[in-house]
């Protein structure tokens, strides 16, 4: 049976199939139109914003409007953040491992990010096998150079260590660390291990692999040289387009100019999002609060039933479902065909036509 998120997805998704610039948009309707466009979409969907903030905005909206979509979020960090390797490689880690529709969501600053090539990420995957020999030394430097930290014991992401025969690495490419149980210098066996109790859940007889790139390598690519030929989405085009001559002016280095004429030019190509008037318009009504609590959005809803709009409303977790519904059914309203309760967050409620 198709569900509500669904039907408002698919009719989104027919309203502007095939279209060049999309205004009239605020609120969630960003979300909700990255989203239509990502269900229609076979591959990596790019998604350009302003700033991180509105990446964030719409990956939050988009967990609870499609949450089945793996929703990616290109880093904007300081040059001097310890993080900030470690946060790339796994990005593009995750982007060369895609085996489904996924939407990347990057901010203006993340196009125009100095990377290592692909060239260099491919160079530098390490393969870890039961059966491997392996020389501890040589990995271990490969963890340090790679920004790695070696702990007592592992408590997060980019770190490793030692007990005897037991080696455990969380490398941030990977959902959870792995431990490594040697016999002399040859791998016996490779698991997925738990930080917080520390003990083995999975084992993994093909090994693990991830990529480990020296934090002082080269930096020649960006992002765009991971991305093949991707359809892209550009959230107020202007505002990304000022963003990056901002970012030009900061600098007079030839290869960061490079990256910059190249983002200008995907945003040309790009599909346009935008709060003002375009060839085609979904007009979008910001909902009038009348008042607190259930009995305010009681107040809110009831017209619109009334004049024959189905109404979606996300209420958080899930534990928060049944008090909503309790607090509606309170206020007379119940769930209908017309009215549905959702898990869920999304920013900006809108009237959509």
């Amino acid at each position: 049976m198709t569900s509500a998120g669904d039907k408002l997805l698919t009719a989104t998704g027919k309203a502007v199939a095939g279209k060049r610039a999309i205004g009239g948009l605020s609120g969630c309707a960003f979300s909700l139109v990255v989203a239509a466009e990502a269900r229609e979409h076979k591959g990596l969907l790019l998604c350009i914003t302003p700033g991180p903030e509105t990446a964030e905005d719409i990956a939050l909206d988009i967990e609870a409007l499609s949450p089945a979509v793996t929703c990616l979020i290109a880093p904007v960090m300081d040059e001097n953040n310890p993080d900030k390797q470690a946060s790339w490689v796994s990005l593009l880690s995750r982007i060369a491992h895609l085996d489904t529709s996924a939407i990347l969501l990057a901010p203006a600053a993340s196009m125009i990010e100095s990377l290592p090539s692909p060239s260099e990420i491919k160079a530098g995957n390490l393969s870890l096998q039961p059966g491997k020999k392996l020389k501890i030394d040589a990995l271990f430097q490969k963890l340090i150079d790679a920004g790695l930290e070696r702990v007592e014991q592992i408590d997060g992401a980019g770190q490793f260590t030692r007990r005897g025969g037991i080696v455990d690495i969380y490398p941030p490419s990977l959902g959870n660390p792995v431990r490594l149980e040697l016999f002399g210098d040859e791998i016996e066996s490779v698991r997925a291990f738990d930080v917080e109790t520390q003990r083995s859940f999975e084992s993994l007889p093909g090994g693990t692999a991830f990529p480990l790139v020296p934090v002082e390598g080269g930096r020649d690519g960006m992002l765009l040289d991971y991305l093949s030929d991707p359809t892209v989405l550009a959230v107020e085009p202007e505002q990304v387009a000022e963003r990056l001559t901002t970012l030009a002016s900061f600098s007079e280095d030839p290869a960061r100019h490079k990256r910059i004429n190249a983002a200008h030019k995907l945003l040309g190509n790009a599909t346009a999002l935008g709060t003002g008037a375009a060839t085609t318009n979904l007009e979008c009504v910001a909902p009038v609060t009348l008042g607190d609590a259930y009995e305010g959005v009681a107040k809110l809803v009831t017209p619109l039933l009334d004049s024959g709009l189905t109404c979606l409303l996300y209420c958080g977790a899930e534990a928060e479902l049944r008090p909503a519904r309790e607090g509606l059914e309170a206020q007379g309203l119940k769930e209908s065909s017309k009215l549905y309760l959702l898990r869920g967050d999304v920013e900006g409620g809108r009237v959509l036509p």
